[in-house]
């Protein structure tokens, strides 16, 4: 009987979506650095197509406009307060599901 080769790790790594990755960067753009919405999705282009580019602001919006909302959601789940980036990925993450 011959010896299989040995497997590289086979565990699936999700691919990397550049939709959400702009949204975070237009949240991050707005909330920690102060800058406009707009101004934040100049910056935050990613050399993405505009399909992509559109759902990224449509979801970067929706997480500005509910922030309190979302604060509140994630609130019961969370011992103490996270830092900003990984304040702004649970809540696009809340955006996106609700």
């Amino acid at each position: 009987m011959t010896p299989r080769p040995a497997r590289a790790n086979t565990a699936r790594r999700p691919k990397a979506d550049p939709t959400r990755d702009v949204a975070f960067d237009i949240v991050c753009g707005v909330v920690e650095h102060r800058r406009m919405l707009e101004t934040s999705l100049d910056r935050a282009d990613g050399g993405i197509d505009a399909r992509d580019r559109a759902a990224a602001h449509r979801l970067a919006a929706t997480v500005l406009r509910h922030l309190g909302t979302l604060h509140e959601i994630l609130a019961p789940f969370l011992r103490k307060e996270p830092p900003e980036p990984v304040r702004v990925a649970l809540m696009l993450g809340v955006a996106q599901l609700l």
